[in-house]
């Protein structure tokens, strides 16, 4: 979940795990102040930028607004999607480079500055396999017929 205090003329870092001053840049999830939207962004080998998928079909944002925010890659495909509607989809086949940048919320790893998350973030989660759409409704709707511990949480 997402929230955006203000709109800055500047980007923002939601999670992130990396670090472009050391080449280990692994992927992160951004909010683009030039198109107003969610983007995910993916390196294959930590010096480059390999894929982006920017969440279109959700729309322009606006602060005081709770969003529920999903990327995913099934080894196929980085998906975003907003509040478990439509998915914006890239064609993505190689691996998320393995980096050992720190993992971070609502900035870069270290070393990075100016790309501060603006607003609240809640509950976020990481799993080890790509979620269904069935999946993600439930957790868009609280979890309403479905325990977490059964979706097989990162360690």
């Amino acid at each position: 979940w997402a929230y955006l205090d203000s709109l800055p003329a500047a980007v923002m870092l939601l999670a992130s795990q990396h670090n472009s001053a050391g080449n280990q840049r692994g992927w992160q999830l951004y909010w683009d102040n030039v198109t107003n939207r969610f983007i995910f962004g993916v390196s294959a080998d930590g010096v480059t930028a390999a894929a982006t998928v920017s969440a279109t079909t959700f729309g322009a944002l606006t602060t005081a607004t709770w969003y529920f925010v999903v990327v995913q890659y099934n080894g196929v495909n980085i998906s975003i999607s907003g509040n478990a509607g439509a998915k914006d989809t890239t064609a993505y086949t190689s691996d998320i480079f393995n980096t050992t940048a720190d993992f971070a919320l609502g900035t870069q790893s270290a070393g990075q500055a100016g790309v501060f998350w603006n607003g609240r973030e809640a509950a976020p989660v990481i799993w080890t396999r790509a979620l269904s759409d069935q999946e993600i409704t439930w957790l868009y709707n609280g979890g309403l017929g479905r325990s977490l511990h059964t979706m097989k949480l990162l360690p």
